[in-house]
């Protein structure tokens, strides 16, 4: 089959970016998909080391330094970087603020490749803005982006385009807070025999209302990559259930 064969209104993108380019290397590297494969992909959150962004900003991992004044030591971190967006990682956080503000800059630079020289404001902006919330330089993202609902704070692992997406927006203090990616999920299994082997978590919680106790009663095993199992066996979920109602 080509593109040709369907039609051009369902939008399918002609062009690689950060997901597909790491979806692709990852694939690589097996010859069967195991259950436990399956899960390392699903929730990975590594960038190629190439990046495939709107902005092509991959002269930040090769220019000198010192260029950046006293946002060298940024810049450094940065080139130590090794593009996981992991909890404990030195580096997601810079880039995220410093790629987030050049975006503010698209109109002014050319975005195909970024010139060291166009780099430096937003290499200083992220620096500052670490330096004066956080008291140091070297934050990791868990210090600095965060699952939140009504009075629960939790750190949250992810990046934009990776595969297991978290796209955060400025919360207080220099934090971040999570508001798109990874969401609810639900991962089945299919057994030769029997009903599917179901799986499924939610970023928060089964319920909107504050006062529920399933308001964000998930939100530890969503940041933790568990999830709960489920069933459709009715009898089972009669027997297991909370409380059983007809709605009026």
């Amino acid at each position: 089959m080509s593109f040709d064969d369907f039609d051009s209104t369902m939008g399918y993108q002609l062009h690689e970016n950060n997901r597909s380019i790491r979806f692709m290397q990852l694939m690589e590297e097996y010859d069967t998909i195991t259950w436990e494969n399956f899960l390392s992909i699903k929730y990975d959150a590594t960038l190629p080391d190439s990046l495939y962004y709107n902005i092509n900003v991959n002269a930040v991992f090769r220019m000198d330094p010192s260029l950046a004044g006293k946002a060298a030591p940024t810049v450094r971190i940065l080139q130590k970087w090794n593009r996981r967006g992991e909890l404990n990682e030195i580096g997601a956080a810079h880039f995220n603020e410093f790629y987030f503000h050049l975006m503010t800059k698209k109109k002014w630079i050319d975005v195909d490749e970024v010139k060291a020289v166009q780099m430096i404001e937003s290499l200083h902006y992220a620096h500052e803005k670490l330096l004066n919330n956080f008291g140091k330089i070297e934050v990791t993202l868990g210090e600095y982006q965060f699952l939140f609902r009504g009075d629960k704070t939790l750190p949250i692992r992810g990046l934009g385009d990776v595969l297991a997406a978290m796209y955060s927006r400025p919360y207080k203090e220099g934090k971040v807070k999570g508001v798109a990616g990874d969401s609810y999920i639900m991962l089945v299994r299919y057994p030769i025999k029997g009903l599917p082997i179901i799986e499924t978590v939610n970023s928060y919680g089964a319920s909107n209302r504050p006062e529920s106790p399933h308001y964000a009663d998930q939100m530890d095993m969503f940041v933790n990559q568990e999830r709960k199992q489920m069933t459709l066996d009715i009898d089972l979920v009669r027997n297991q259930a909370e409380r059983i109602y007809h709605p009026k």
